[in-house]
């Protein structure tokens, strides 16, 4: 019987350990900062889980100011995002071809496959959810519209 005490006992505690060594992210309460670096001024972005520049998975929100528009770009992996807030128009395609415009309102989802060329844009503005795998990286379709070139 004093086995079976012991145990239980040492398996609460490390239960007991293991959630108090539990780190988490109140995403409503964490500090906005800059965007990540490719997109156009004006994003906001907190990360919610992992590290969006090194390999692995991540969850950043990213916070779009009304009027906000960023050109046909991809990812090297899929994204998996969720408008928390506001809505956006998004598609797929280049500035010669667009396809799949959709507005897309508050709790709506979307899934953008690795390489795909994607844009977006916002009159109300919003924030939107990514999950993907990093390192996080941006491509646009066309020079013109990527901010680091300018």
């Amino acid at each position: 019987m004093n086995k079976l005490a012991l145990a239980t006992s040492l398996a609460l505690f490390a239960a007991s350990s293991a959630q108090s060594q539990y780190i988490g992210n109140n995403p409503g309460n964490a500090p906005w900062g800059a965007g990540p670096s490719g997109m156009p001024k004006g994003v906001k972005m907190i990360v919610v889980s992992g590290d969006p520049a090194k390999e692995g998975p991540y969850t950043i929100r990213l916070r779009f100011p009304a009027g906000y528009a960023i050109g046909p770009h991809k990812h090297p992996t899929e994204e998996q995002l969720k408008v928390v807030s506001g809505g956006l128009t998004f598609g797929f395609g280049t500035s010669e071809k667009r396809t799949a415009v959709k507005r897309l309102t508050k709790g709506a989802t979307a899934t953008v496959p690795a390489n795909a060329y994607h844009f977006a844009s916002t009159s109300v503005g919003a924030t939107v959810e990514f999950a993907g795998t990093g390192p996080f990286r941006i491509d646009y379709a066309q020079a013109k519209d990527d901010p680091r070139t300018k």
